[in-house]
């Protein structure tokens, strides 16, 4: 039978849950030398594809949620997984949880939909499916025991869960020389430093590492909104998901933002 409560998922997910060259003068002046084409080539590419200001230099985002109020309306999936073993023990862990939240701004209504299940995050492996709802001042929680109001309760909270508190922000990133659409918008990549990420959901224990794998960060600057965020990390002897013993494995987090400018249709839970 799942024991876990919403309120408690939600504090398991939110503290559980990176030219060289030469000249020559004569009186036959001769081209400017390229010794590094790669160099060169790269430089050409980051002008032509650099993103306008004030993101040309570097991007910061306190949270990956910065600008999304000033939008709309939107709708964006994040999700955390890991697979392992609790550390020294080939003991299988795991756990996995998907939030998918929507905004609309004239309304203010936000909702929220978090799945979770795995071993680090429910008891018996059995799932969990919560839905938290805000329009205007009222908040609806719905769980597997029913709907109910709860606004001005500690349950509340579970409306603002999302990307910003299970993977914080980042300090600094700097445009990588690329552009696409992803989401139907147009996004710039950036990159960074494991150091200058903000990794709320793995905490290292004593001796603990956790190591950047692979990154993905596209950024609208249009919109003044992060896009995509893909990263994978090995981690070895940390804490994830709050779990209360060290494991070993592989983390990997992903976040999608799209439809927006779009009314996401956020009505009240059935059953409230």
């Amino acid at each position: 039978m799942m024991r876990i409560s919403a309120a408690a998922l939600l504090v398991l997910m939110l503290t559980a849950l990176f030219t060289a060259c030469t000249s020559t003068t004569n009186d036959d002046p001769l081209p400017t030398a390229i010794t590094d084409i790669d160099a060169a080539a790269t430089a050409i590419v980051l002008t032509e594809n650099a993103p306008p200001p004030p993101y040309r230099e570097r991007l910061q985002l306190e949270s990956f949620e910065d600008g999304l109020d000033r939008l709309e309306g939107w709708r964006y999936i994040v999700s955390a997984e890991f697979t392992g073993t609790f550390t020294e023990t080939s003991r299988n862990a795991d756990g996995h949880t998907t939030a998918e939240v929507s905004y609309h701004q004239r309304t203010s209504a936000r909702r929220v939909k978090l799945l979770a299940g795995g071993s680090l995050l429910t008891q018996d492996n059995q799932s969990v499916d919560t839905e938290a709802v805000r329009i205007g001042q009222d908040v609806y929680l719905r769980t597997a025991s029913g709907c109910s109001i709860v606004t001005g309760t500690d349950s509340a909270s579970v409306v603002n869960a999302g990307v910003g508190q299970l993977i914080g922000g980042v300090r600094e990133a700097v445009p990588s020389g690329v552009k696409g659409v992803i989401n139907g918008e147009a996004v710039y990549r950036y990159a960074f430093l494991q150091d200058a990420l903000h990794l709320s959901s793995v905490q290292p224990r004593d001796g603990g590492r956790v190591s950047l794998m692979s990154q993905e960060l596209w950024f609208s600057a249009d919109k003044g909104a992060l896009i995509r965020l893909y990263l994978t990390f090995d981690v070895d002897n940390v804490s994830v998901f709050g779990s209360q013993l060290p494991v070993t494995g592989q983390v990997i987090l992903r976040y999608d933002l799209s439809d927006l400018g779009q009314d996401p249709n956020i009505s009240i839970p059935f059953g409230c």
